[in-house]
């Protein structure tokens, strides 16, 4: 599975380029956006057709997820926490719906308690981050577990071979698209050493 998280600021090519990354075969578009109010994340979205829109999975606003016929919705770490009570009923009402959810962990411990209620997580940070300053990489491995699991956090041309080694269902990335000069002609390197690595 590749996955390509976008940039938290709205760029003035972005809609292009992401049409075209999806166009090339991305697997699942991430779009994080957490400045981002409801009416610049609906009007965000019109921007794309539906064809698109159904790679999208939402970080922020989620009801817009439903309202935009997309993929789905991802949880972060303190969504899930925040909403301890009432979560997992609400996880099955978006499950029923017929969005995939998925959600971030940063240890093994709790991926492995909670991964089960996902159609995948990611774990980070597998390697030292491009995008986070001092978020360093913790060298995980996924050698025993079930559920997909998608490594983030420094994902590179240099180093999907390590992480399919690791047992890693995919990978996800973010700075070694959007902090390239080109961002299309990373994604298309990157995806053709995915493929390398996972076909």
């Amino acid at each position: 599975m590749l996955v390509v998280i976008t940039s938290e600021d709205f760029h003035k090519n972005e809609i292009s380029l992401i049409r075209q990354i999806i166009d090339s075969g991305l697997d699942f578009l991430h779009v994080r956006k957490p400045q981002a109010s409801r009416k610049q994340m609906q009007e965000w979205l019109e921007k794309f057709d539906t064809a698109y829109r159904q790679k999208m999975m939402l970080h922020q606003h989620h009801d817009l997820a439903v309202d935009f016929n997309c993929l789905g919705v991802h949880f972060k770490e303190k969504d899930r926490k925040s909403e301890e009570a009432f979560f997992k009923e609400h996880l099955l009402e978006l499950q029923k719906s017929g969005l995939k959810i998925s959600t971030g962990f940063h240890d093994l411990e709790t991926l492995r308690e909670q991964s089960a209620l996902y159609n995948y997580s990611f774990l980070s940070p597998v390697f030292t981050s491009i995008s986070k300053k001092g978020y360093a990489g913790k060298s995980f491995e996924v050698l025993d577990f079930d559920e997909n699991v998608i490594a983030l956090g420094g994902i590179t041309l240099e180093t999907i071979n390590r992480v399919k080694q690791k047992s890693f269902n995919g990978v996800a990335v973010l700075g070694a698209v959007w902090l390239t000069a080109n961002p299309f002609n990373s994604f298309l390197k990157i995806k053709n050493a995915y493929e390398k690595s996972y076909k």
